[in-house]
């Protein structure tokens, strides 16, 4: 990051400093983790981002109960959204726009606790080729007390493997929750699944 930085690679710097704030949270380190998201948003506000780029910093924000802050990013997002100009991930398709705002929205909408509003929305973005979509539908499933459905979307992102992009932390933090489900379910897990795997392997 120090080179991207160094040698005005915005973007890059951007991504990484939000890879970082995901890893310095899963670590119990708030402060640093929000310190870091506090310079992905400076940056958001000096560089010319895609909706891509500011809806995933939206995300991570709206799961940090950063509220506000999610909105502001969805208001650049909205802005940027159909600009060919803007620095964009190297397959970026000008058709996603506005699922990816809809998938902020719905994270938003869940963070607000608003969960009937959030899985309407997200089970529309969770349909499309992305992974970030799926947890966020899962985690609204869960909130609202749909269990089972929770579970069966945690269960397709595992089974997914979504290994080397941003949702990689998804998928580790799925299998946690999916635990926390079957838990309160009493039940073991599915034949078969991924957890069995994570749990014979020491993984969370």
């Amino acid at each position: 990051m120090l080179l991207h930085k160094t040698y005005g690679f915005g973007t890059s710097e951007f991504r990484e400093r939000m890879f970082l704030a995901r890893a310095l949270d899963a670590k119990g380190m708030t402060a640093a983790a929000r310190a870091e998201l506090n310079a992905a948003r400076a940056l958001a506000g000096r560089l010319t981002l895609g909706p891509e780029w500011l809806t995933a910093l939206g995300r991570v924000e709206a799961r940090a109960g950063r509220v506000r802050e999610a909105r502001q990013m969805l208001a650049l997002a909205e802005k940027a959204s159909g600009n060919t100009l803007t620095d964009s991930s190297v397959n970026r398709n000008l058709q996603q726009d506005d699922v990816q705002i809809m998938g902020l929205k719905g994270e938003i909408a869940r963070a607000d606790g608003k969960f009937t509003e959030a899985i309407t929305l997200l089970q529309a973005v969770g349909n499309g080729p992305g992974h970030y979509a799926i947890y966020s539908l899962a985690s609204a499933l869960q909130g609202a007390g749909r269990l089972e459905g929770a579970a069966r979307e945690y269960q397709r992102l595992l089974d997914r493997r979504p290994l080397g992009d941003e949702a990689q932390e998804d998928w580790l933090a799925a299998h946690v929750r999916l635990g926390e489900i079957f838990e309160r379910l009493n039940r073991p897990p599915l034949p078969g699944s991924n957890m069995r795997s994570c749990s014979r392997s020491g993984g969370r």
